[in-house]
């Protein structure tokens, strides 16, 4: 009985931790934080960013790291390490 109860009761809080998280987020939330600009940036003619660039190099990390998974996956687990 003792058991249920606890099991019961964690799951009420860990409910509502999850619950209640969003809330304590929005209210945490400073709207001056998100209209502030950097100083080195002002007084600039034109918008200070960085050039427009592909996205090679991010498909070049997926396909690399998809690659390192497959290879873990098809690993011989009864292999050791003193073969």
């Amino acid at each position: 009985m003792m058991d249920y109860m606890k099991h019961r009761l964690l799951t009420f809080a860990f409910a509502a931790v999850v619950m209640l998280a969003p809330l304590a987020a929005f209210a945490a939330k400073d709207e001056e934080e998100t209209n502030q600009w950097e100083a080195r940036m002002e007084g600039y003619a034109s918008p200070v960013r960085l050039p427009d660039a592909g996205t090679s190099l991010t498909w070049l990390m997926v396909i690399v790291l998809a690659a390192m998974a497959l290879a873990s996956m098809l690993k011989n687990a009864k292999r050791t390490h003193l073969d």
